[in-house]
């Protein structure tokens, strides 16, 4: 497979860069320090999307996480369950936080926090959980909620990769208190780089107004006696850049037809692979879940190292497209591996690997095919299946 086989995103786009083009010519300012122009369009357009009350954009998808967390008023000794099977990401702002972290397994179909494991890591201490719903496939967020309300915990969502999935007809996002969503380039809705919360709680919406946005926009829409800070603010700027927002906006515009084509495209994909021996594919729905695709994750069935390091040098030797993820198990990476802590910790956050025996398996297991968004990527697809069946021939599998 050659380099026009490859899976390239984003595309070279004509429509978005004469929008930059047009804004830059336009005069409109390059940094924006309250809720207005492309700023205050953005939002509101996302906040119509998810039928919420605030979107607040930032710089970043970690930057929206650590806003939310911030918000929560955590302090050292409140317990947050977080998957162990999630980009880094999603617990490296809590670090920021000083607060415990608790790792929690993953359902070997999905990647997805296991909420039967969920259950057993809550004590008294605990005072949110923090879903991933990692590749674009829902977590089961109706058991999620139900412990959640059970215990009084608070739900919040990482949907950096699963913009536009939706669990029993309601989209991802807007089940917990509030949610994280990336704008980074390798996501569906790109920015090149940004993000942005969702919520409808003002406390919320507020708290993380005065970390990252202080001065003008803060002072404008703080209500609460917080607002005493609203020029000073909390520490961190967190504001997405004009351009970002110009070129999420232009994005928006046809999302849903970019999930539509997907769905095809990734449907075609399980199809043709559907018939290849030791493999297992990803679950395309459940029975109340519609999914989205920032991978499509397949497991190679074989628990011996040496073999699968042998297949992926054949992936790479056929040069079967793949997407670098990057969501290697929490408890592999420092500080939860080592006793050893950052110099700014109080207690080691060192966790025990043999809790993780599933989200190791999915890890160890599983090759990233790109998610082919567009509609001439299915003569691509179509190659693919002979392909992975040479590099298992390769590979003596």
């Amino acid at each position: 497979m050659n380099e026009r086989n490859s899976f390239i995103w984003p595309p070279a786009n004509k429509e978005i860069a004469q929008d930059v083009f047009d804004y830059i010519h336009s005069g409109e300012p390059l940094s924006i320090y309250d809720r207005s122009g492309v700023v205050q369009e953005l939002e509101v357009k996302l906040a119509a999307y998810f039928g919420a009350k605030y979107c607040l954009l930032t710089n970043s998808g970690t930057a929206a996480l650590h806003s939310i967390y911030f918000a929560l008023g955590l302090d050292e000794d409140s317990e947050v369950i977080v998957p162990d099977h999630t980009f880094r990401a999603t617990v490296s702002p809590l670090f920021l936080i000083g607060c415990k972290l608790i790792l929690c397994d993953c359902e070997y179909d999905s990647g997805n926090i296991d909420y039967q494991e969920l259950e057993k890591k809550i004590t008294d201490k605990t005072r949110a959980i923090v879903v991933t719903h990692i590749y674009g496939c829902p977590a089961r967020m109706e058991k999620i909620m139900l412990i959640a309300k059970k215990y009084g915990i608070i739900v919040i969502e990482d949907a950096a990769q699963a913009f536009g999935a939706q669990y029993n007809g309601k989209k991802v996002g807007t089940f917990g208190l509030a949610a994280a969503f990336s704008l980074q380039e390798n996501k569906l809705l790109y920015g090149g780089e940004g993000g942005f919360i969702i919520t409808n709680d003002r406390e919320i919406y507020e708290r993380a107004l005065l970390l990252g946005h202080a001065g003008k926009r803060a002072k404008s829409e703080v209500r609460s006696p917080e607002r005493a800070f609203a020029d000073m603010g909390y520490g961190a700027k967190y504001r997405i850049h004009p351009l970002s927002a110009v070129i999420a906006l232009s994005q928006l515009k046809k999302v849903n037809k970019l999930i539509s084509q997907t769905k095809k495209n990734m449907s075609l994909l399980h199809d043709v692979l559907s018939e290849t021996p030791k493999l297992s594919l990803p679950p395309m729905t459940r029975s109340v879940s519609d999914r989205v695709y920032y991978s499509f994750p397949i497991k190679i069935e074989e628990e011996r190292k040496s073999k699968l390091d042998q297949i992926r040098k054949s992936f790479k030797y056929y040069a079967i497209p793949q997407r670098d993820i990057g969501c290697r198990p929490l408890h592999q990476h420092p500080p939860f591996d080592t006793t050893k802590r950052p110099f700014f910790f109080k207690k080691s956050l060192k966790q025990t690997s043999a809790e993780f025996s599933t989200s190791d398996a999915f890890f160890a297991r599983t090759i990233h095919l790109p998610p082919y968004y567009l509609s001439e990527n299915r003569r691509i697809i179509q190659k693919i299946p002979g392909l992975i069946q040479k590099a298992f021939e390769r590979a003596g599998y």
